[in-house]
């Protein structure tokens, strides 16, 4: 029999276990028609209670019939550390009937601290044939298992298979936010446990991140906004697409992220910061000159006007770029107490001279400024709320995938009393976030393995199905989001100084490599050193404040460098370092954009 009108089937259960003790094994098998159509159940033990929700739609289950599709589910496994814990090994299984769907082992290097407990969450989906009177069972094994253990199963998915063709008509809406560090969203601090007495400073896209796909460790490949922007048009590191410094421009006319690629789209991109950059492909190009707030407006407008059309829109704000100028409302939220201290506009001639040595500051003073920051993040934390108000009541929300990052993040005198990203290297200013939400939030949970902004444009591609033989640098994101890839070690590369000076980011280390002891320059000129080699634990050190070259080296150290070295070789760096364009050689317009940011 034919199932009419299926879009979307959430099942929102809890199921928790206890009484596990000395290591144990503890499974869930219930029929598939228990869940029933318009209703769920949650269990507690073996209690078994009721609970309505509303239905997407208006599902049906007809009885006798199967659903071919896709089973994403959402779970938390909480435990507690024990002496044996690196000897511990977790697992989960999933069968329909006694055909086994997925076994997983769990890292417990991925396990997070809440209160006296570890916690282990993740989002898993499984292509899947269910009939309403199948068995769905779940079975946690624990070798290491006590009383108080619990397998959590947040929510249930049914994805039913529409064919090839029900994407065609999806929306996407691409934001990234200047100088956005990973570390001042809200839910990521909430999962990393930092700074618990501060206010969130992007409840919206917190919101939007948990109900959605986060990614922990997402980085630019640069520490510089065209460049960054370019490796994300592009899906190539700065070295390969030409553009390695502001003011420079792609040295080629291959597929970018715009029309070359999407011709099916209506191809726009918005920008408040990097509008003399060139980067192809779009049909409407806008700029709006470090104006957040028109940016924001002309993009309702656009969404007004264009939401029964097919759309790309790509959002660029200028964010929290310095100089920091939150609205006192906003910085209030932050510091209800009036500031007092040394520094009453946190602006370039000011942290100009704060970098220098000029003026001197105190932590209050340092941490003032940080709230600059962080102010005006609030602010624009409600303006992409009205975006997405405006496509909520367009009714294209569920229809749109949507992404949300940064081009780089910032120095917040973590290194060398700098506030600004370039010449960076460090993660302060490599680390940003990522959030994707897909139509119908398809997807949901979060992902700690390492991503790249150059992954966004081969993602599209894969989850649009268009072939291309243009080469990316850049991986898919979507066998790890379909939980296709388990657990591997990625390595990312970055560069900064026209790749004089390069890092390679592992799961827990770093490496830096600035083998000609280039001496870095900041935008007004001081001094930004780099040793020749440094080498980080960003487990434990993940501001990057203890360099292990100064004593004795990890055996991995010699890995990681030999990573690199034959990443220099492979693409022979050493042959394509040039030096940065002159002042003279700008254009004007060009110029003017570079010294209205603080970069001449």
């Amino acid at each position: 029999m034919k199932i009419y009108k299926i879009l979307l089937v959430f099942f929102v259960l809890s199921i928790i276990f206890a009484g596990c003790s000395g290591g144990s094994e503890k499974s869930f098998t219930r029929p598939f028609d228990d869940f029933g159509g318009f209703s769920v159940k949650r269990f507690k033990g073996e209690k078994l209670v009721n609970i309505n929700v509303p239905v997407k739609d208006g599902f049906g289950w007809v009885p006798g019939s199967k659903i071919t599709g896709y089973l994403t589910f959402d779970f938390v496994y909480t435990t507690r550390k024990d002496k044996n814990w690196n000897k511990r090994k977790i697992n989960l299984t999933i069968k329909i009937q006694d055909d086994l769907i997925l076994a997983l082992d769990l890292d417990k290097n991925a396990f997070y601290k809440e209160d006296s407990t570890l916690k282990f969450r993740k989002s898993i989906k499984a292509a899947v044939s269910l009939g309403n009177s199948d068995k769905l069972s779940f079975s946690i094994k624990d070798s290491g298992g006590s009383n108080g253990d619990n397998f959590d199963l947040i929510s249930l998915v049914i994805v039913p298979d529409k064919g090839p063709d029900h994407k065609k008509n999806k929306n996407i809406l691409l934001i990234t936010i200047d100088t956005l560090r990973a570390d001042y969203l809200g839910y990521y601090r909430k999962l990393k446990e930092l700074y618990p007495d501060k206010i969130s400073f992007s409840p919206n896209l917190d919101r939007l991140a948990e109900e959605n796909l986060i990614f922990t460790n997402a980085y630019t490949p640069i520490a510089s906004t065209w460049p960054a922007l370019s490796s994300i048009a592009r899906s190539r590191m700065p070295f390969e697409h030409g553009v390695q410094n502001n003011g420079d421009q792609l040295e080629d006319e291959e597929s970018s992220l715009g029309q070359h690629l999407f011709n099916d789209w209506f191809s726009v991109s918005y920008r408040a910061n990097a509008f003399q950059l060139d980067i192809g492909g779009f049909d409407v190009v806008k700029s709006f000159f470090r104006k957040d707030k028109k940016l924001k407006n002309s993009a309702k407008v656009f969404l007004v006007e264009n939401y029964k059309k097919k759309f790309f829109l790509w959002l660029h704000f200028l964010g929290v770029h310095s100089g920091y100028r939150p609205s006192k409302e906003m910085l209030s939220r932050i510091e209800p107490e009036e500031y007092k201290g040394n520094v009453h506009k946190a602006v370039g001639p000011v942290l100009k001279k704060i970098t220098a040595g000029e003026r001197k500051v105190t932590e209050y003073d340092i941490e003032h400024i940080r709230n600059c920051y962080a102010g005006e993040l609030l602010q624009l934390d409600e303006w992409i709320q009205e975006i997405f108000n405006i496509m909520k009541e367009k009714n294209i929300w569920d229809n749109t995938l949507i992404i949300i990052s940064s081009d780089h993040g910032e120095d917040l005198y973590q290194h060398n009393n700098h506030f600004f990203h370039h010449p960076s290297i460090y993660n302060t200013s490599l680390h940003v976030p990522l959030i994707i939400k897909f139509p119908d939030s398809e997807y949901k949970g979060i992902i700690d393995q390492n991503v790249s902004i150059m992954d966004f444009m081969p993602t599209l591609l894969d989850y649009f199905g268009i072939k291309t033989e243009y080469r990316m640098t850049g991986e898919s994101l979507m066998p790890l989001i379909r939980g296709e890839i388990k657990e591997r070690t990625r390595y990312l590369f970055a560069e900064s100084e026209n790749n004089k000076i390069l890092s390679i980011i592992g799961d827990k280390w770093k490496f830096i490599y600035n083998p000609d002891n280039i001496e870095a320059k900041t935008q007004y000129g001081n001094p930004y050193p780099v040793g020749v080699e440094e080498f980080y634990n960003l487990k434990r050190d993940r501001l990057e404040t203890d360099d292990l070259t100064q004593g004795e080296l990890p055996n991995i150290y010699k890995k990681f460098k030999f990573n690199l070295l034959n990443f220099i070789k492979s693409f022979q760096l050493d042959k394509k370092r040039k030096d940065r364009k002159k002042i003279s050689e700008l254009s004007e317009a060009v110029k003017k954009e570079l010294k209205s940011l603080g970069y001449l």
